[in-house]
């Protein structure tokens, strides 16, 4: 069995969390083959073709049947464990935004009438615009009823997003808010995406494993690293710094990697707002129902 992958240049630049991948998912089709055929054992090439040289380099090597069960046995049983993981976590938070309350004894003027177009507007899928004076408090005014409205319509995440810097900080401070109302910590995902360059330990080296060392090994790393962060919840720049630096990998590409299983991703307006944009693009390739 064949599993072939094409490139261009250097067969070099495929690193080896790559190289493991590829291997993988040809050992995972190899245990079905088996399986299916009723194989003791099959031949398995991985091979490389160069589509600018026209040149193919072959890796191949003899797997006993029982060698790519175990394998696939294993494989599968991480992704079971992960999803059974996160659907208690789905439930939990649902459970708790369901009794959310207001992290205040009142309203300020004017401010209950916004919590409620928003709640409505989020309700009927309607496209709201909004302008507020200063001081009406528009930022939980607007973060409470979203919140409110995930679980009653089965909402996946919610993107709280900014065009200044500045502005992510005081949308952090009113989820803290949040968090600091209640007897018990709200189990709620919520991350702060930061542009890679003010982000990157190592802004004067290339991302590859032979300049960056948190680049190097990263896909290694990142399983570790990756339940760390979900086990946190708050992961705002700092947090996520942290976490980063204890787990010896790359803090921007852990945030990246981090928006797939958070409930709440606070960033600038340009990470959903373009059709490149990672937000964008997990939301349709995963069909999530958002409010961004």
């Amino acid at each position: 069995m064949e599993e072939i992958k094409t490139h261009r240049g250097d067969l070099t630049r495929i690193g080896p969390g790559q190289n493991h991948l590829h291997e993988a998912q040809l050992k995972v089709y190899g245990a079905l083959l088996c399986q299916r055929d009723n194989l003791s054992q099959v031949q398995l090439r991985l091979v490389y073709y160069d589509i600018a040289q026209d040149r193919e380099t072959p890796f191949e090597q003899l797997w006993k049947r029982q060698d790519l069960d175990d394998f696939l046995t294993l494989l599968c049983s991480r992704y079971r464990d992960w999803h059974q993981q996160e659907s208690a976590h789905r439930q939990l938070r649902d459970q708790a935004l369901m009794t959310l309350t207001f992290p205040f004894t009142d309203f300020r003027p004017h401010q209950r009438q916004l919590s409620e177009t928003v709640y409505k507007g989020i309700c009927t899928e309607h496209t709201l615009l909004l302008e507020a004076p200063t001081g009406i408090g528009k930022t939980i005014g607007v973060s409470y009823p979203a919140l409110m409205a995930m679980p009653r319509r089965q909402l996946d995440r919610l993107f709280i997003l900014t065009a200044r810097t500045t502005g992510r900080q005081l949308i952090l401070d009113s989820l803290q808010g949040l968090q600091a109302s209640r007897d018990t910590q709200l189990p709620l995902r919520i991350l702060e995406l930061t542009a890679r360059d003010k982000a990157c330990e190592y802004p004067d080296r290339a991302c590859q494993g032979e300049s960056c060392p948190l680049a190097d090994g990263f896909f290694d790393r990142l399983p570790a690293a990756r339940q760390a962060a979900v086990n946190a919840r708050w992961l705002d720049r700092s947090s996520i710094r942290v976490l980063a630096a204890e787990q010896r990998i790359c803090p921007y590409y852990l945030a990246q990697e981090l928006a797939r299983w958070s409930d709440v991703v606070v960033g600038d307006v340009n990470h959903y707002f373009d059709q490149q944009a990672l937000l964008y693009g997990l939301t349709r390739q995963n069909d999530w129902r958002v409010v961004p």
